[in-house]
């Protein structure tokens, strides 16, 4: 390897590596501005940390074919090449890092084994080529011929934070098969400095990290990129077989204002598919994106499970051309908080072309969801039955200023087990002229409905206002007629 740092700012052209050379170290040619074109050869495993970054006259990287060995490439590797144009990315790219092995003592077993620990990070590292002039990026779906992808050992691809942050001329990235969140990589030092042999409670006490199938921040502000064509299924290759990924994660603001994406998935009879393995989307994910529908199909893993998804807070907020959302399936968890199944807050406030909604079961509407929704014209909700996660029944809501202003409203139909309306939920629904609150429904906040007129109609399951239970707050129809169902 060349010693890090050791062309750093000079003035080289071009540079092909001896065949020998396995890696490629921390910020060996950054800032050398006259750099044209580098050959990566099939066996470097490593490409250090801001190895290339600066290097603002970087028209060419060509990864040679053939290699066998796993490459990463680290942090801002190629950060600020704002002449690179084109990026096609080795089918070798995993996840790694250096593998140390301790003995670990199981007490309540009383028997030593080795335990080995990752000490790296994601195929592709933090920032690695944020701010290039890249307009396509393509990853190899097939290894070079003669090599199985169980020569990688069951190694998968993450795509670390900002990787492609942005990279204002991207137009179109091919996500491979292999892409997949990351399992759990160590800080060296601290993987040293553990006893040999190391407890339960040692490894208790380490922290590690692991990354995202499409980290935060990924394509963050590619505001050209309009097409990300992704496998039909993603997962790990070993030697006995494939094994599938059904919980591929997209991290926070991953693709927040890139304003012209208008199609994600694979592709089925000329149209653009959501995979179920795409299950939870984070905050902002989608942000200001230019995305028109989104439909997350029903689906089932490997185990027969149904597929869960996840809509965290904000995750398509402000999405001012998506006009179809449509989730088939089971909610999950967001923010780590298990056993909460909920739709974010504010996840689609502000999409003010959005004029239908549908999920097929919903545990909770958080504030805000959908608030200033103005185009939004129908709404079918079925929430979760109340035999299932009963522990967590105050859950079962539509959160404070879910529908506030969404004026062009016409038809919302609630079922299943809601229990609790909050303050302003269906306030400023001027044109939604009559709803029907579900059986189950104990507690209805002040001011649910504020400013509904009597030409407005609201069915409850009573026989008369002396039916009401006093968990309907004074006030909470606004000007709205009751009519009584019971």
């Amino acid at each position: 390897s060349i010693l890090a740092g050791a062309f750093a700012g000079s003035h080289i052209t071009s540079i092909t590596l001896p065949s020998n050379f396995t890696r490629i170290e921390d910020g060996t040619f950054r800032n050398c501005v006259d750099l044209k074109s580098i050959t990566i050869g099939k066996n470097i495993t490593y490409i250090g940390a801001s190895a290339f970054e600066g290097c603002t006259s970087l028209e060419s990287v060509t990864f040679e074919q053939g290699g066998t060995q796993a490459l990463t490439i680290g942090a801002k590797a190629f950060k600020d090449c704002t002449a690179l144009k084109s990026l096609t990315v080795p089918h070798r790219l995993r996840d790694g890092g250096e593998e140390i092995t301790k003995t670990h003592y199981y007490d309540w077993m009383d028997e030593y084994q080795p335990d080995t620990f990752v000490c790296g990070g994601p195929g592709i590292g933090e920032s690695a080529f944020e701010n290039t002039g890249i307009v396509t990026v393509e990853f190899e779906e097939k290894p070079a011929a003669g090599i199985s992808d169980a020569a990688y050992n069951g190694k998968t691809l993450s795509i670390g934070d900002g990787a492609f942050k942005n990279c204002k001329n991207l137009t179109n990235v091919t996500l491979p098969s292999y892409i997949s969140n990351s399992g759990e990589f160590y800080n060296k030092e601290d993987i040293l400095k553990l006893p040999d042999p190391f407890t339960d409670e040692d490894k208790w006490a380490l922290e590690y990290k692991t990354y995202y199938c499409i980290g935060a921040y990924v394509f963050y502000g590619c505001e050209k990129l309009t097409t990300v064509t992704l496998p039909e299924k993603i997962g790990t290759t070993y030697a006995w077989g494939f094994s599938e990924t059904s919980d591929a994660v997209i991290g926070e603001h991953a693709f927040e204002n890139c304003t012209a994406l208008t199609n994600i998935g694979y592709v089925q009879d000329g149209n653009y598919v959501w995979p179920s393995y795409l299950s939870i989307i984070k905050s902002y994910a989608f942000a200001n994106s230019g995305l028109k529908e989104v439909v997350l199909p029903y689906a089932e893993n490997d185990w027969g499970e149904v597929i869960k998804y996840c809509v965290d807070d904000y995750a398509f907020y402000g999405c001012k051309s998506l006009v179809n959302f449509e989730l088939h399936g089971e909610m999950s968890n967001i923010n780590g908080d298990y056993g909460k199944p909920v739709l974010g807050e504010y996840a689609f406030a502000e999409c003010t072309a959005l004029k239908t909604v549908i999920f097929d079961d919903m545990y909770a509407i958080m504030d805000g969801a959908f608030e200033n929704c103005r185009a939004l014209q129908k709404v079918k909700i079925t929430f979760r039955d109340s035999n299932i996660w009963t522990s967590i029944t105050e859950y079962r809501c539509v959160g404070k200023n879910a529908f506030k202003n969404c004026s062009s409203l016409t038809l919302a139909e609630i079922g299943g087990d809601l229990e609790t309306i909050e303050a302003g939920a269906f306030e400023g629904c001027s044109s939604l002229m009559s709803i029907e609150i579900p059986n189950g429904v104990i507690t209805v906040a002040s001011a649910a409905f504020a400013g509904w007129t009597a030409a407005q109609k609201i069915t409850v399951p009573f026989a008369d206002a002396g039916s009401i239970p006093t968990g309907y707050v004074t006030g909470w129809n606004g000007n709205a007629t009751i009519v009584y169902k019971g």
